[in-house]
């Protein structure tokens, strides 16, 4: 009975003291440029978002950000997950409704430090869509 008690006490001591790695998850950081295509001039102050699409087992999963542009066109943001640029559309959730995305022309690296991955776009061109 003693060694059954020990071999409990040993067991609940090696499972209690493992640390668990609460590894940091990666965020997603984009930067970029987005231009109006039939005129040239910048998005100045425009709201965009990140739409990742939901698996087709589970429409529930779309994830959005959004982020502005500022006064010249250009963007910065970190998000908590990947996706695609898109206009905002008026319908929130498990569809996009819109234009097609933007693309995922760029270069790419990522920041092992920070656990972030960075995309860099290329200049976008788009059509408004309000």
């Amino acid at each position: 009975m003693n060694k059954i008690l020990f071999l409990v006490f040993v067991t609940t001591l090696l499972f209690g003291s493992c640390d668990k790695n609460k590894t940091k998850s990666y965020h997603y950081r984009v930067i970029g440029t987005i231009y109006n295509k039939n005129d040239s001039t910048p998005f100045s102050n425009t709201k965009f978002k990140v739409y990742l699409r939901p698996s087709s087992f589970n429409a529930t999963d779309a994830k959005e950000s959004y982020f502005f542009t500022d006064v010249s066109g250009h963007f910065d943001f970190t998000s908590e997950h990947k996706g695609s640029l898109v206009w905002p559309s008026y319908h929130t959730g498990a569809s996009y409704v819109g234009p097609p995305e933007f693309g995922n022309s760029g270069t790419f690296y990522t920041d092992e430090v920070n656990k972030i991955y960075v995309t860099t776009m290329d200049t976008i061109y788009t059509t408004p869509y309000y």
